[in-house]
């Protein structure tokens, strides 16, 4: 194995680690925008709710 080979493999580790923890973080911020809209739209229906509630 030449040290061009192990270059060659290392480089393309470090690109599909890359990738790896760039879809990771990707889904990670997804999934905190639909909790959080969710959230948000929760307190609405509450809101809406308690509306209703007074007429």
């Amino acid at each position: 194995i030449s040290i061009v080979e192990i270059i060659v493999c290392v480089l393309i580790s470090l690109l599909v680690f890359y990738g790896i923890t760039r879809q990771i973080d990707v889904a990670r911020r997804c999934q905190y925008y639909v909790v959080h809209k969710s959230s948000k739209q929760r307190v609405e229906i509450e809101k809406e709710r308690k509306r209703a509630d007074w007429l």
